[in-house]
């Protein structure tokens, strides 16, 4: 463990100290935090034990009291259940439900297309069990889709939320270019 542990510590740690109440601070720091891991070849019995060295402030007096907590072997501790654990504590269900709606709510409107799927996934990435498959995430992402772009990305009957995106921008383009 210890190599592991100095190992780890070469690198540019992400912190995550709990002061930040938005979910998306949880998620880009659990995804910098598996990135890391998957960088390293960290099996995954190892990554509670050198993901609380990365806990500051707030966060780690959260670790603090689930070591305490009666039946709770911290350290025995497996790497869903901390996960749950953790999410559970910064990013609450009452957070989850409304990012949700918001997600199955969201537009275009007057956002360009290159501009819509940033706001797109960064909602679905805080709430990826709303999409059940990539053609869910298709289904979704298109339904926000102004109409005019809309009819022309659903009319390919693309698979994936990465072709769907970039045949949104081609159409984008092309209706730029046609109204010069």
């Amino acid at each position: 463990m210890i190599e592991w542990l100095a190992r780890f510590r070469q690198f540019d740690l992400p912190r995550f100290d709990g002061s930040c109440t938005e979910p998306w601070v949880v998620e880009v720091w659990m995804s910098a935090m598996e990135k890391l891991f998957e960088d390293l070849f960290i099996l995954e019995r190892e990554h509670v034990h050198l993901r609380v060295h990365c806990l500051a402030g707030d966060a780690h007096s959260w670790w603090r009291r689930m070591r305490r907590t009666p039946g709770v072997v911290a350290l025995q501790m497996k790497w869903v259940e901390f996960c749950g654990s953790l999410y559970g504590a910064y990013f609450p269900n009452s957070v989850k439900q409304k990012l949700k709606e918001d997600l199955k709510k969201l537009q275009q409107g007057e956002r360009s297309v290159q501009e819509y799927p940033h706001e797109f996934t960064r909602l679905l990435n805080c709430v990826p069990f709303v999409a059940r498959d990539e053609a869910h995430k298709v289904y979704l992402y298109e339904g926000g889709l102004r109409p005019e772009i809309l009819r022309l990305v659903q009319a390919q009957r693309l698979r994936t939320l990465d072709a769907s995106i970039e045949q949104a921008l081609l159409v984008e383009k092309g209706d730029v270019s046609i109204r010069e």
